[in-house]
């Protein structure tokens, strides 16, 4: 048995061992599609699809070799269970028709990570890929994407770990101009779409970050829509009135990986609203505010429809928790139907300036690859063009302004881009306080804790008498003396 040179670097390769790492194949003058795939069937590769579940047994899928879902638990620990439920929303299922297109005896497998609505979280995002990794798929297909830094470290060495497993981690490029991971990581393969008519058409890029491209268009839906009681509900769900799952031959774009949900504040913050905080919320009348600052925004909308002399304008609030947007305010065309609706926040025209942070001008939205055409035809209205603005406040995106279908007798302006930035730095402000309203509300309706009875009592005092209240303040006065002495 041959031993090696002691006085050889770490990682090295002694002389003539070459044979170790050789591929074994003799490479063709010019790599083609029949010598690269020619003859394959996938027989013995497991592949994992990472995304919504797959639908078993879809004619275009055929059989799932195993299935688990990740889903939080109490106390937000992530949990780990068989899935029964199988694709939410018909995405996953069209990844697993792709690859059971070019590999058809391959092993699929499935890890479900996304909910309806295509909403999922940070955290089960990563236990998915660890799992994944730690059952050492030859293939895993991630896709989706998370624009938030805070996964990015944990995500890259996951990747790492796959790579150097010599497992294959393929992820999709994400839909917007933005930062995301994990595609952009060099032990990942990236892919984006092309617009060639051929559906087997593959390109690789020489100039990365995304490395291949395939055929993005749509024909036959791949899953049935599935016969959710929810649907078309409002209640934390996207409201999608459209059959949401992609053609077989399509390669499925990245879809934006919702934000974690906001942590509970700990203990010292939740010491830092002091009782002159919540009497003051309840007594500038925190309960009835809310209504007051969403008829603020009908009034935006509705003067700013007016003054550009546009079919419609709505505001969109972003909501944080679910990472959708949802019609806060209406004027116009869908004035009395919208109000409430929601759509992922990384949809269309509104989910780009949401993300970018940037207000746009569209003339032609037919001719703009970021408009979804379903999303508009859900709501019963489609513009020809339209403006928006991003509502930022305090380095915060709240949301989104539009107005859409102006009159276009002549060439937008930039005054008319000033004018429309001083109507979003006014809904700006109206949504900041319909959000600390609501938060408000939330914490004179909460069931037991500090805050809660402190608000109660605050709500309690600002409904009594001078008397009452004067004695009730001397009282906290001299209270809170006692404790800033201890």
């Amino acid at each position: 048995m041959s031993q090696e040179p002691a006085d050889l670097p770490a990682w090295s390769l002694p002389a003539g061992a070459g044979e170790r790492i050789s591929i074994g194949v003799d490479w063709p003058e010019r790599v083609t599609r029949d010598w690269a795939l020619g003859g394959a069937t996938g027989k013995g590769v497991r592949v994992c699809i990472l995304d919504s579940g797959i639908e078993t047994g879809h004619p275009r899928v055929g059989a799932v070799d195993g299935a688990v879902a990740f889903r939080r638990g109490k106390d937000d620990e992530i949990e780990l269970e068989e899935d029964t439920e199988g694709d939410l929303c018909g995405h996953g299922t069209a990844c697993a028709g792709i690859v059971r297109q070019l590999a058809p005896e391959c092993g699929l497998h499935s890890a479900r990570v996304l909910g309806a609505g295509f909403k999922g979280s940070g955290p089960v995002l990563l236990e998915g890929l660890r799992w994944a990794v730690d059952q050492g798929f030859e293939v895993i297909n991630m896709s989706l994407s998370t624009t938030k830094r805070q996964f990015a470290e944990l995500l890259h060495e996951l990747a790492d770990t796959a790579y150097f497993r010599r497992t294959v981690l393929v992820a999709s490029a994400h839909n917007m101009p933005v930062e995301s991971y994990p595609w952009r990581f060099s032990s990942v393969i990236s892919v984006g779409s092309h617009e060639e008519p051929d559906p087997l058409t593959f390109f690789y890029n020489p100039s990365p970050p995304v490395e291949f491209f395939a055929r993005c268009r749509r024909r036959d839906r791949v899953a049935r829509r599935r016969h959710d009681p929810l649907d078309r509900k409002q209640l934390r769900h996207a409201a999608h009135e459209r059959h949401l799952c992609p053609d077989h031959v399509e390669a499925p774009r990245a879809d934006a990986l919702p934000a974690e949900e906001r942590a509970l504040p700990d203990r010292e913050q939740r010491g830092r609203r002091t009782m002159s905080d919540l009497r003051a919320a309840v007594a500038a009348g925190a309960l009835g505010s809310e209504e007051s600052y969403r008829e603020l925004l009908q009034s935006i909308v509705e003067v700013a429809r007016a003054i550009f002399g546009a079919r419609a304008s709505s505001v969109f609030l972003f909501e944080e928790e679910s990472d959708e947007l949802v019609f806060e305010a209406v004027a116009g065309e869908g004035a009395e139907e919208l109000i409430g609706k929601r759509f992922p926040s990384s949809t269309g025209i509104a989910g780009w300036v949401l993300v970018t942070r940037q207000p746009l001008v569209v003339e032609e939205l037919d001719k703009d690859p970021r408009f979804s055409r379903e999303t508009a035809e859900s709501t019963g209205f489609v513009p020809k063009g339209l403006m928006a603005v991003p509502l930022l406040h305090e380095d915060r995106a709240l949301g989104v302004l539009e107005v859409l279908d102006r009159p276009q007798q002549a060439a937008f302006s930039l005054a008319e881009m000033e004018l429309l930035g001083l109507f979003a730095s006014e809904a700006a402000i109206a949504l900041d306080l319909l959000q600390k309203a609501r938060a408000a509300r939330a914490v004179l309706e909460q069931e037991g804790g500090d805050a809660g009875a402190l608000a109660r009592f605050a709500a309690r005092l600002d409904e009594a008498d001078e008397e009452k209240r004067e004695a009730a303040l001397q009282l906290l006065d001299a209270l809170g003396k006692l404790l800033r002495e201890r």
